[in-house]
């Protein structure tokens, strides 16, 4: 059948039995009638831009990826955290460092109280 993802879902329906596969930019929804074995498939392929977007938030996503995710996230917030910490301890750097870390709050703020109304 050329299916690929996993099964994200199944159940019965009256008469039929059905079964979604489910992949990062991709679906397909199988229903069965068991007594003829008769089917209808739906398949949707949404492209390289769905792709990318469920990749990116690790949805329908296989585990090695959302670990992949997850040590990414993990090491971007190790770097952050040292670069700041770098950047107060420095005498030279402090007040640059300071001045940034407080624009970037106000900033944050202004943005979280604009996505808010």
């Amino acid at each position: 059948m050329g299916l690929r993802g996993r099964v994200a879902d199944h159940g019965e329906a009256g008469e039929e039995v059905w079964v979604s596969f489910r992949a990062p930019g991709y679906a397909a929804d199988a229903q069965v009638d068991p007594r003829t074995g008769a089917y209808r498939m739906v398949v949707t392929d949404y492209g390289l831009v769905a792709v990318l977007n469920d990749l990116h938030k690790g949805r329908d996503a296989p585990g090695g990826w959302k670990l992949f995710l997850d040590l990414s996230a993990l090491f971007l917030a190790l770097v952050s955290l040292t670069g700041l910490l770098l950047g107060v301890l420095l005498p030279k750097s402090r007040r640059a460092a300071l001045f940034v870390l407080g624009l970037g709050g106000l900033l944050f703020l202004a943005l979280a109280l604009y996505a808010v109304r």
